[in-house]
């Protein structure tokens, strides 16, 4: 175990409230050793839900993400193929969202909602004699991990949180 993992242990067994909080970390901590986090994927049975190697609370989920897991809040965000995205946004291919407004027309581009997804463009549903209206693609945004830790909405394991780069 390194120098930070052995640090968030100690912190979140400083944190528990009661023995079996005390137990499941150990107990979570040693089954999950041999076995790697998708084994522990487990509820902790208080209304919590085991994410990697750590422990969600309630009414928090699981994503899980190229470098790992984390937990975030249900009712603002949801995980979207190893990535988040805003509750009033679509998820549009790999950790990638379309911006507010808009849905997914596939293979990481988007339409306004109430336009077609047409085969070079956004196209107007206009059934008028004159051409349709037509709009380019918007490309999906990529899911920022920063901006949701940052906000709260997201909690990650010391290993995999995103490192700031020094300027």
């Amino acid at each position: 175990m390194d120098e930070r993992r052995f640090d968030w242990f100690t912190r979140r067994l400083g944190a528990a409230e009661d023995r079996r909080s005390v137990f499941r970390i150990v107990a979570g901590g040693l089954l999950g050793a041999p076995f790697g986090a998708s084994a522990l994927e487990a509820s902790a049975g208080n209304g919590s839900k085991q994410c990697g190697i750590m422990t969600c609370q309630p009414g928090w989920a699981c994503c899980h993400f190229k470098t790992g897991a984390g937990c975030y809040p249900r009712q603002f965000v949801r995980c979207c193929n190893q990535g988040l995205c805003s509750k009033d946004t679509d998820c549009c291919g790999s950790a990638q969202c379309c911006q507010k407004g808009w849905k997914c027309c596939g293979h990481g581009v988007c339409c306004p909602k109430g336009w077609r997804c047409g085969k070079y463009a956004c196209e107007a549903k206009s059934a008028g004699a004159s051409p349709a209206a037509t709009v380019p693609f918007a490309p999906a945004q990529p899911s920022d991990t920063r901006e949701w830790i940052e906000r709260g909405w997201l909690a990650l394991a010391p290993e995999n949180a995103p490192t700031r780069s020094a300027r």
